[in-house]
């Protein structure tokens, strides 16, 4: 049985089946088979049944269907009343099925008609009686195989108004009674191009004259860009646009939009800076627009146009000599280069004599061009042709680089002398005055016995640091950059000598051969062995005079110095050292003589690469020395924190101060063996801004533990005021009961310290006063001894005499240690965080060695630089951290150098990556000098003149003694044995004391004299005390206070005074009246005198107190001489001064 099934569309549009049905032999069942003749069927009914191929539920699924279908809907011949196709113009909703009967049509505006195409599936019809009909719009209409029916259908267009029409297709079989309608709606839209398109587009110039537009204006033309050309002194253009009667005209330019009915004209102002500027016009209509575009150009002027010429690539030099002509010096035998200008839009043409010419335009590279060699030229020309038709020409001369001789060099460079030669020299000179001066006066004040300025700075140090790394950092290759005259100059404060600009073989610069590498390391080796021999000559010298027994300062030892001068070596000898080992052999020696090496080409020295290899060697060895001496101080307390403060001020240990925000102050060590004088203030002028604090090395005293000046912990009140008042000091204590400040040496605290050696005499400068302490075994009376004194007094200390040592009551801020004034001293001197020395001198390596880097491998030089940068920043962060320095202006200018260094690594790393042009890079790095450098100097130049006034200012030595003896109230006279000689020194007495003088004045006879007794004899002078020197140095009986002191001259007037003390338990008449005859000799005048003194010694004299009783007598010669026209006061001067004024005068002895 052959069915024909009636499937969805889209199954019957793809495939037919064929259904066999083979009957069972009972009639009741059979079995289908299907035929399918195509597979879209069956992959079909696997979809609907959610299968996949070869599924048994797609085969039942069409087992189905096809049984029912032949039991309900089995026709033996079913009729196509179907068309094949229907075409027409416009666009369809959907492609066309015959199955499909309804669609949309949008017809294109404008037609008013439009030809239906209907095509009939002749296949299907083997009769041509069999053919369907076909009406359109019920018109039955003619045809037959194999033609199409066309059918010309009339809308009628229309310019505002949408048109609708349905055309219905009906196709039926002869009989009529099958037939499908095909239904088919067309949509005309209006036709708004004759609405839209602009009539008319007119562009004018600020004088009213019509502008050519290209392509030229048309109103049936299709196009919709427009170029104006107009003339450069044109300011503004008008622009006027033409619509139909029913359309919107609209004008946008600069975010300006003007919209008028029909017509709009605006005025487009031009920019002095834009070449071109675009304006926007269009004629709207109920949302639909037509818009055009119009570009106004300026005509370029040929002769305005600026070319420049860049090269491509290192190792060329771009001169400009003339305004046609450029002049490109080549290293290398080829050579590219870059025209720029302004305007691109001018085609340039090179070319090359004897070779091809090419096309080239603005930034765009030419090719690779030949340079002559020989000293020859080769001249190219670049030709510009303007839209006029105009054409210029430039003149672009190739030449190749020949190396100058060193006479030819130094002939140039001693014809010019650039601002910014002078400028660096000046620079130079500057600092390197700064620091011969600084060396010169500490060098000579710490040998002479001036003392040093307590509180280091780092302001001269970071000043060198910049300008050497400014020069020994310089890569910029342009011979006319100012930088290069700039840094030409600061070669020497590098060590380097100035040499000539190599410019080839990639090491540029005046810093690239071995030779000018080994004449640095050659000068800083002199340099720092001339400082070594100097300090050893003074070493000698002071050994020389007094052997070993007299005090040698930490700071005079060896390597103190030398220490100091590291940081100013270590850049420079760093750089020498990696260019000596990084240098290839085949760099040539300057001079000739040391360029053969043993195989006998160009070379580096072994020797030399051996030294360099060994300095940096030292370097690091040194910096990590120092870092791990210092840190093993800090975690060791080895050393503590002093502060400075005015009685609230504390020390704290070394471990928890570091870093801490504490107060003023200074490291000193926890075991000291030396005592300096007592710091003092001095100042410059400026005083406001640099004031120094100023102290000497006076001797060595036995080892003392400043830890064990610290309060005992648990002390209650009671027991911590009496703390205090045995010298011990009340911890500072702040909102944190565990801050770093808790335990804490105050710099006023006084300790008792026992000296065992003095400076020798020749260590003192005559002229300075400078305290050493208080004397301390004489609790009622305590001498303040200056370095003089101090020296004087302890010669006659003995076995006997507390075992050869002087007991000093001293402050806690003048004891000394090896660590903190030693070689390790400039770690500690003003700081506050002591690991930024050594942390600063590994830094000056590391940029030396990187500076050394990137001229000797120039492939290198970005790592390099950028390494550089890290190292700066890093310690940059570290100072900002920790404020390293005591002084907030230290810091800031510590900062300010670090960032300087930063921003000139940057600059010269820009240059590198080809970012910055070589004068670009100049200025950015002069720049940062000036910005980082102007303030270190400023401050450098006041701390120099600071130090050189406060190393000789003789009103500061006056008000430094006239502090050191504001407390004392009475002046103490030690007597030497046999009365050898005499010291006077201040003193505090704790006993009361009344002062008194009796003046004698015998007549001529000398039986009697005149007598009267005065408190004072001359205003402001304090009370008078004498005893012998052993009695006040005495341990077993110690010196009491008498109850009397008399003092008066010797007979005759004798150089020598004598005195003499009377106690509680001796007999007044007796002494006084012997001291007496010693002083008038003999006569009954002396009778009136003794009971004078006796009843002065009566009324005044009391335990309890001291009497300090003067005998003034004034002969009378004496007063007959100044009759004749002397006065008074004059006479009982001349009186005082031979018993009072010998006091003063010490005879210099050698000890």
């Amino acid at each position: 049985i052959l069915v024909a099934l009636e499937w969805p569309p889209e199954f019957s549009r793809h495939c037919s089946v064929v259904l066999l049905y083979r009957p069972h032999s009972d009639g009741i069942a059979g079995r289908f088979t299907t035929l399918m003749r195509s597979r879209s069927l069956y992959d079909g009914a696997q979809r609907m049944t959610g299968s996949r191929c070869g599924s048994s539920s797609a085969t039942l699924l069409l087992a189905s269907v096809a049984l029912a279908s032949s039991l309900v809907h089995i026709k033996a011949d079913v009729y196509y009343a179907k068309l094949k196709n229907i075409a027409t113009s416009g666009t369809w909703s959907s492609g066309y099925y015959p199955e499909h009967t309804d669609y949309q049509i949008t017809l294109e505006p404008g037609r008013k008609s439009f030809m239906l195409d209907l095509d009939v599936d002749y296949q299907r019809y083997p009769d041509v009686a069999q053919l369907p009909k076909v009406k359109v719009d019920g018109e039955e209409q003619p045809y037959g195989p194999p033609g199409l029916i066309t059918k010309n259908v009339t809308l009628g267009a229309s310019l505002l108004v949408t048109i609708k029409r349905t055309v219905q297709v009906i196709v039926t079989n002869p009989e009529g009674n099958v037939s499908t309608t095909y239904k088919l709606d067309f949509t005309l839209p209006p036709d708004l191009t004759k609405i839209l398109r602009p009539e008319n587009l007119v562009v004018k110039d600020d004088t009213g004259k019509v502008l050519a537009l290209e392509p030229a204006f048309h109103r049936e033309s299709p196009e919709r860009e427009y170029v104006a050309k107009l003339d450069s002194q044109v300011k503004q253009v008008w622009v006027n646009i033409f619509c139909s009667s029913k359309a919107m005209a609209e004008l946008l330019f600069d975010g300006t939009n003007k919209t008028h009915e029909e017509t709009v004209s605006g005025g487009v102002p031009l920019s002095a800076r834009a070449m071109e500027t675009t304006v926007r016009t269009a004629c709207v209509f109920e949302g639909h627009r037509h818009t055009m575009e119009i570009k106004l150009e300026e005509l370029v002027d040929i002769a305005d146009v600026k070319m420049q010429i860049a090269a491509v690539g290192g190792g060329v030099n771009v001169a400009h000599p003339d305004p046609g002509v450029f002049l490109l010096t080549c290293e290398n035998p080829d050579v590219e280069f870059v025209p720029l200008y302004d305007d691109g839009r001018l085609p340039l043409r090179i070319e090359v004599p004897g070779e091809t010419n090419y096309t080239s335009g603005a930034g765009i590279r030419s090719p690779s061009l030949k340079v002559p060699a020989d000293g020859k030229r080769k001249t190219v020309l670049l030709v510009m042709t303007s839209e006029t038709g105009e054409s210029r020409s430039w003149q672009v001369v190739l030449e190749r680089y020949v190396k100058p001789t060193p006479e030819d060099e130094r002939e140039k460079r001693a014809g010019r002398l650039s601002r910014a030669f002078v400028l660096g020299s000046v620079a130079a000179g500057f600092t390197a005055g700064c620091l011969g001066i600084t060396a010169l006066v500490s060098g000579s004040a710490s040998f002479s016995g001036l003392g040093v300025a307590l509180g280091g700075s780092s302001a001269l140090r970071s000043l060198v640091l910049l300008l050497q790394f400014v020069s020994l950092s310089n890569i910029v290759e342009d011979d006319s950059c100012v930088l290069n005259d700039f840094t030409d100059a600061l070669q020497w404060l590098s060590l380097f000598p100035v040499a000539q600009k190599l410019g080839t073989g990639g090491t540029a610069l005046n810093l690239g051969t071995p030779w000018q590498a080994s004449v640095c390391l050659g000068r800083a080796a002199t340099f720092f062995g001339a400082i070594a021999a100097l300090h050893i000559f003074v070493l000698a010298f002071r050994f020389s005079r007094g052997g070993v027994r007299h005090t040698l300062p930490h700071g005079l030892v060896f390597g103190t110095w030398e220490v100091h001068c590291l940081p100013y070596l270590a850049c420079p000898a760093a750089f020498a050292a990696v260019l000596l080992f990084v240098s290839p052999d085949g760099v040539a020696w300057v001079p000739a003589s040391e360029t053969t090496s043993s195989d006998g080409q160009p070379g580096t020295p072994a020797r030399w690469r051996s030294f360099g290899v060994a300095a940096l060697l030292g370097l690091t060895g040194v910096a990590g020395l120092f870092l791990a001496a210092v840190s093993r101080a800090i975690q060791q307390n080895l050393v503590v924190w002093v502060s400075e403060g005015d009685g609230e001020g504390t020390a704290a240990s070394a471990g928890r101060a570091v870093g801490a925000d504490v107060e003023v102050g200074h490291f000193c060590d926890t075991i000291c063996d030396q005592l300096s004088s007592r710091p003092s203030d001095r100042c410059f002028c400026a005083g406001a801004l640099l004031n120094f604090r100023w102290a000497t090395t006076v001797a060595d005293i036995r080892d003392i533990d400043v830890g064990e000046l610290l309060p005992p912990d648990g002390l209650g009140e009671e027991e911590e005021e009496a703390a205090i008042v045995k010298g011990f000091s009340k911890p500072h204590v702040e909102e944190d009961p565990g801050s770093p400040l808790a335990n804490s040496v105050r710099s006023r605290r006084t300790a008792v310290v026992e000296v065992t050696s003095t400076i020798h005499p020749d260590g003192f400068c005559g002229c300075i006063f400078s305290q050493a302490g208080v004397f301390a075994e004489v609790g009622w009376l305590e001498a303040v001894l200056s370095s003089h004194a101090l020296l004087r007094l302890h010669h006659e200390v003995g076995p006997q005499l507390h075992a050869f040592a002087t007991p000093l009551r001293v402050e806690v801020d003048q004891l000394q240690g090896p660590l903190t004034s030693g070689r390790l001293g400039f770690c500690f001197d003003g700081l506050r965080w002591p690991l930024l020395p050594p942390l600063d001198l590994a830094l000056r390596g590391a940029l030396g060695a990187l500076a050394g880097m990137a001229i000797a491998a120039p492939s290198e030089r970005a790592v390099a630089l950028s390494l550089s940068v890290a190292l700066v920043a890093s310690v940059f962060t570290l100072a900002l951290y920790h404020t390293p320095f005591a002084c907030m202006t230290e810091n800031a200018l510590l900062l300010l150098s670090h960032l300087g260094l930063v921003l000139i690594a940057l600059s010269y790393l820009g240059y590198v990556r080809g970012a910055l042009a070589p004068d670009v890079t100049g200025g950015l790095v002069l720049i940062s000098v000036a910005g980082a450098g102007l303030p270190l100097a400023f401050f450098t130049a006041l701390r120099t003149l600071a130090l050189a006034s406060a190393a000789s200012c003789p009103m500061a030595l006056a008000d430094e003694e006239a502090d050191a003896i504001e407390g004392c109230n009475v002046d103490l006279t030690l007597r030497g044995p046999q009365d050898s000689w005499l010291l006077l020194v201040p003193a505090l007495c704790r006993v009361p004391i009344v002062n008194a003088f009796v003046h004698a004045m015998p007549d001529i006879t000398g039986m009697h004299a005149k007598t009267f007794v005065t408190e004072q004899f001359v205003e402001g002078t304090r009370p008078r005390l004498e005893f012998p020197v052993l009695d006040y140095l005495a341990v077993k009986d110690k010196l009491e206070a008498p109850l009397v002191v008399l003092i008066g001259p010797g007979v005759a007037h004798s150089a020598i005074h004598v005195a003499e003390s009377i106690y509680a338990d001796e007999d007044p008449h007796a002494i006084a009246t012997e001291f007496v005859l010693r002083c008038i000799g003999g006569g009954n005048c002396a009778t009136e005198v003794i009971a004078e003194v006796l009843e002065v010694i009566r009324k005044y004299a009391s335990p309890g107190r001291i009497l300090s009783l003067g005998l003034i007598v004034l002969p009378m010669d004496e007063r007959a001489r100044n009759a004749d026209g002397g006065s008074s006061s004059g006479d009982e001067a001349t009186a005082l001064i031979p018993s009072m004024r010998t006091v003063w005068k010490v005879p210099q002895q050698d000890f």
